[in-house]
């Protein structure tokens, strides 16, 4: 039944609107079902001392767009806090800051893996270690020339896992079946860095290189740079500071940002 459901949404938008209609109209009786069903399986989950309670994690919403998000975490709330159980929702990280949606849950920001202290050169090193056994953990290191040509694109992954993943993919395309060199490396960070270059604004580059060079509790909330953090051209780390992508900070737009802030710090 959900194979067909989900099948079906993905194919017919009006069909899909259709069940959204449907959903928010009969809510109240979805819930109470949906909850008579909840508190069953834990029962029976308590009788065989299997546990207490169910858990659901809900995941992908982090990827919902603005609208679909308000709509979500926001507008239909109360739809959320019918569910009579535990459930662990991915939101994206720029609506974090709303007001409302801290007030109806319980929030805990995941922030991305510290490589390196804000503007540092030199990596950490504990970090450094749980991402090579990741890497490991996907493919040989074996296919690199060095560990220092895997470093560089762990530190160019930021932190986020999803990159760092993005980026082995792309050396290993250049490779074509050879060793990962550094220059096939650089193409990877390159090509990474062509894709954000597509989701920047003009003034993006100026916000992003203010941020950068600011002290770690500069993080200005605005529309702008909750829809970087959204797009991940700005990176949230743990005791909230903010600073971009790494493989942003290649990108000819930054540099000349960059240039231009330095020479009017001199002036």
């Amino acid at each position: 039944m959900f194979a067909q459901l989900q099948s079906a949404i993905k194919l017919n938008s009006s069909y899909k609107e259709e069940v959204r209609r449907i959903v928010r109209n009969t809510f109240a009786e979805f819930a109470e079902a949906f909850n008579s069903l909840i508190h069953h399986v834990e029962d029976r989950v308590r009788e065989a001392s299997l546990g207490q309670r169910v858990l659901f994690i809900v995941d992908g919403t982090d990827r919902l767009r603005k609208e679909d998000a308000d709509d979500f975490f926001i507008h239909d709330v109360y739809q959320l806090l019918s569910i009579e159980t535990n459930i662990i929702y991915c939101a994206p990280i720029g609506l974090l800051t709303e007001r409302s949606v801290l007030h109806s849950f319980e929030p805990f920001r995941l922030p991305m893996i510290k490589i390196k202290e804000k503007g540092a050169r030199e990596a950490l090193a504990p970090p450094m270690e749980k991402l090579r056994e990741l890497v490991a953990n996907r493919m040989s290191p074996e296919l690199f020339e060095n560990q220092p040509t895997m470093d560089y694109l762990i530190e160019y992954s930021g932190g986020h896992v999803r990159d760092l993943i993005r980026l082995l993919r792309y050396a290993l395309r250049a490779a074509q079946g050879r060793l990962i060199t550094r220059e096939m490396a650089d193409e990877a960070i390159r090509q990474l860095a062509t894709e954000y270059r597509r989701l920047i604004q003009q003034d993006d580059y100026q916000v992003l290189v203010e941020i950068d060079r600011a002290a770690d509790d500069f993080a200005p909330i605005s529309d702008n740079t909750r829809r970087m953090l959204y797009d991940l051209i700005l990176l949230e780390y743990n005791a909230y500071w903010w600073q971009s992508h790494p493989v942003v900070r290649t990108l000819p737009g930054y540099q000349r940002a960059l240039e231009q802030a330095n020479r009017q710090a001199t002036l």
